[in-house]
């Protein structure tokens, strides 16, 4: 197994989180070595997804009283008929930006906002209902960043 310097820079987190039980550790971090190899968030194209980082629904925005890099997620219409696999993919390569913008400051987090005003309940409800599925999107979101993210999102 080579590792990579980023993936160096998560095992503290996995060891935080686990109060510093390695054995207990070991088994969430290699799940999420498999995922980040699986997904290749190094490898995402902001060419892939130009069009995403242009409208301006997710975007670093100063940083917190800790000083770490403050994410913005605007909630309304976020989706706009993308799909879930498209939003994911422009959800990490922007929080692995701001990571890195969080380590050059010297800080091993982020923070994470998320405006859900004037979030309606059909744009909330999951897509299959007719909604834009943004309800579906933060918890799948929330999820992601607490199995694979340990100690780096508030």
């Amino acid at each position: 197994m080579t590792l990579k310097k980023n993936t160096l820079n998560f095992t503290p987190g996995f060891c935080v989180s686990k109060k510093y039980k390695m054995n207990d550790a070991l088994e969430p971090w290699r799940e999420w070595y498999a995922w980040h190899n699986r997904i290749k968030i190094h490898d995402i194209n902001a060419s892939e997804i130009e069009d995403l980082l242009s409208s301006g629904k997710l975007y670093w925005h100063g940083v917190s009283k800790k000083g770490n890099p403050v994410l913005y997620m605007k909630g309304r219409k976020f989706m706009g008929g993308n799909s879930f696999e498209r939003i994911m993919k422009y959800f990490l390569y922007v929080l692995n930006k701001g990571l890195h913008i969080a380590e050059n400051l010297g800080k091993v987090k982020v923070n994470l906002v998320i405006d859900r005003t004037k979030i309606d309940d059909s744009e909330a409800s999951p897509s299959s209902k007719g909604g834009d599925g943004m309800g579906e999107l933060i918890k799948d979101v929330a999820d992601m960043l607490e199995k694979y993210f340990p100690e780096k999102v508030e």
